[in-house]
């Protein structure tokens, strides 16, 4: 029986794709299947993998389609106990990790294994993301619901997809797939993925390198998409908890939607602030400081610039000194 699916979207990754796999190959864990997905791939990128004379790796192939949907065409392929979602630049640091992961899972029948991560910048350069210790700490265990409202309170929850190996059976359960043809697809990904574990598990050591490349532009159509797509996200979400009815989880999931928006339309500000947006941060704002935001929004804008300024270099100081 395979113990865990890692499963690996590529499209034209050449210059990085080996170092990938050589992580995932270099991991003790026994019984692993690593489900390549070849995203449309127009480079040298799969002529690579092919190299690799290794049983665990399997190649799948399909017309380009995004980061979304080579993840969901990769999952219903999977047939381990646990899945992981690697990208093809990104690097498996600690060859144990994804074997102390599986066995921390098995042993506490967890839905999800919470890990920590680092940005990879070169071989000597790296920095770890922090974390509350208070409340992240190896064994840690929770319901997803008390691990949403505690780390979010603490703001230190990452809504990446691949901080974390998650079980099979919970995302088949409650249909949890990725939102084809968006940015930021996480964000509406993992908080659906907490809100319906009914335990998780903290593996606090840092096992996911996080390539950050250098050079990389942003033009003004990936702008626009990013913040159309943000909206969208938050929109999705706010449908979501409605639904809710644990009062804590719906009041930080609201705080988070409303800081979504604020940061969107503070980096975007020729964004069209319509009735509809008004009322998800109307039906969200349980703290004076979004109602001054909120008014601020709807009389003056330039108000609003300053107060959401203010806040970003409070944000900045307070993670400084891990406040």
């Amino acid at each position: 029986m395979v113990k865990l699916s890692v499963i690996v979207p590529v499209y034209n990754v050449e210059l990085y794709i080996d170092d990938c796999i050589k992580s995932l190959l270099n991991q003790t864990i026994e019984d692993m299947e690593i489900i390549v997905v070849d995203d449309g791939c127009t480079d040298d990128s799969i002529k690579k993998l092919k190299k690799y004379n290794d049983g665990r790796i399997k190649i799948i192939h399909k017309k380009n389609g995004g980061l979304s949907s080579a993840r969901n065409f990769g999952f219903k392929y999977a047939t381990g106990i646990y899945v992981a979602f690697v990208d093809s630049d990104d690097l498996i640091n600690n060859k144990n990790s994804f074997k102390e992961m599986f066995d921390l899972g098995i042993e506490t029948d967890a839905d999800v294994i919470v890990g920590n991560s680092s940005w990879y910048y070169s071989e000597n350069k790296r920095h770890t993301y922090k974390r509350n210790r208070k409340i992240f700490y190896y064994g840690n265990i929770m319901s997803g619901e008390e691990y949403i409202v505690n780390f979010m309170k603490k703001n230190c929850m990452l809504r990446t997809v691949w901080t974390n190996i998650y079980k099979k059976k919970l995302l088949i359960d409650n249909n949890i797939t990725f939102k084809e043809g968006i940015l930021h697809e996480d964000e509406l990904f993992t908080p659906q993925v907490f809100i319906n574990s009914k335990k998780i598990i903290i593996y606090d050591k840092e096992f996911y390198m996080y390539r950050q490349r250098t050079g990389s532009i942003m033009n003004s159509n990936n702008e626009i998409k990013r913040c159309e797509d943000m909206i969208y996200i938050c929109r999705e979400l706010n449908d979501k908890i409605r639904k809710i009815k644990n009062i804590k989880l719906k009041y930080v999931l609201g705080d988070h939607i409303n800081n979504l928006l604020f940061k969107t339309i503070y980096d975007n500000r020729n964004l069209n602030i319509d009735k509809d947006l008004l009322d998800i941060v109307y039906q969200n704002s349980y703290k004076i400081k979004q109602k001054l935001k909120l008014y601020a929004l709807s009389k003056n804008k330039e108000v609003f610039y300053a107060l959401e300024k203010i806040d970003r270099i409070k944000s900045r100081v307070n993670k400084m000194f891990n406040f």
